[in-house]
């Protein structure tokens, strides 16, 4: 697919190519965060290796611009990309290469089983519906980030490229800063309080974010501000929801509960982008801000309705099945075995 980039002619290529890009993205990444329990099986190693993963991929957002701009100042758009196909071909042989110990199998046969199961799961278990609006949450607050800095910077403000890179780089750095903690906090808070910090922290910054262009106040600070507490948020949110599906289900169950997470979370990305860019670009970012900032507060409250306070043993607020409901910290043997 990206060997084809060189030769595209058409929008639509560009989408289409996107479209397979993100299928390939789909069937990845799910699969990579349920293999990391399967590796990794303490409790506080698995969130210092959740927070490994985030900082991973926080670095490689940061970088890969940066890379990129370096690299096509000797050489052409074409060798770029054929660069970027070989570092593909190197990571499925590295993938290809290794083993992962203590892997189960899912129960269910068939790929519709396992997804149907999993979404089932979500729906039925209260601190998983929690993680499921906090999702709207990252999605409402993520898309200003990702959606609108550029028109934002250049369009509003009357930046460069390269303001539009550094603010872009504030949000990473916010997230990358937070995921580098986060696992010595994790250690000694629950991971619902930490979540619930995080969506306070993105609801007060799409406020923020709102406040700020609805009363002109248009500062180059204010927007590194508002950049960085919204990475910050996201972090504090995305880091520790891994450890939430994998406390709720049993081992086997873990691919089909992270592939149901995934989905869920793309969701409600396919509902705020388009908030983000066509209402944006429509009617203006004040407009379009302010129905994030509703959705992220909606998401935030949803969550605390949804995620009992009290979410231990013996608390459940589910009748289908109470036996999914261990405390967050437990180990997935003490899950399977309630």
């Amino acid at each position: 697919m990206v060997l084809a980039l060189p030769v595209v002619t058409e929008v639509w290529h560009i989408y289409v190519l996107i479209g397979l890009l993100q299928a390939g993205s789909a069937a990845f990444t799910p699969t990579f965060q349920a293999v990391i329990p399967d590796i990794v099986t303490g409790e506080s190693d698995y969130t210092r290796a959740l927070s490994a993963s985030q900082v991973a991929a926080t670095m490689e957002s940061l970088l890969s611009p940066v890379l990129a701009a370096v690299a096509l100042t000797f050489m052409s758009f074409d060798r770029l990309f054929l660069g970027t196909s070989a570092g593909f071909l190197v990571s499925a042989v590295l993938v290809l290469s290794t083993r992962i110990p203590d892997a189960r199998p899912s129960t269910h046969s068939s790929a519709w089983d396992r997804a149907a199961s999993g979404i089932r799961t979500f729906l039925r278990t209260p601190r998983l519906r929690g993680v499921m609006a906090l999702n709207l949450v990252v999605a409402a607050a993520g898309s200003i980030v990702v959606v609108n800095t550029v028109n934002y910077i250049r369009d509003t403000l009357g930046g460069s490229q390269s303001h539009v890179a550094w603010r872009l780089a504030a949000s990473g750095t916010g997230t990358l800063l937070a995921a580098l903690v986060l696992p010595r906090v994790l250690d000694r808070i629950a991971a619902r309080t930490v979540m619930m910090t995080g969506a306070a922290a993105l609801v007060a910054g799409t406020a923020a974010a709102v406040t700020l262009i609805s009363a002109g106040l248009t500062t180059w600070a204010g927007t590194a501000i508002i950049w960085t507490v919204i990475g910050i948020g996201m972090a504090l949110i995305i880091t520790p929801t891994g450890k939430v599906p994998r406390a709720s289900v049993g081992r086997n169950a873990i691919p089909e509960a992270f592939a149901a997470q995934f989905s869920l979370s793309h969701l409600t990305w396919l509902i705020t982008y388009p908030i983000a860019g066509r209402l944006g670009t429509g009617v203006g970012f004040t407009p379009a801000w302010s129905v994030l900032a509703v959705l992220a507060a909606a998401g935030a409250c949803g969550a605390l309705l949804l995620w009992p306070r009290h979410d231990g043993r013996g608390m459940a607020t589910s009748p289908v099945t109470p036996a999914r409901h261990a405390p967050v910290t437990d180990r997935p043997a003490l899950s399977e075995a309630a």
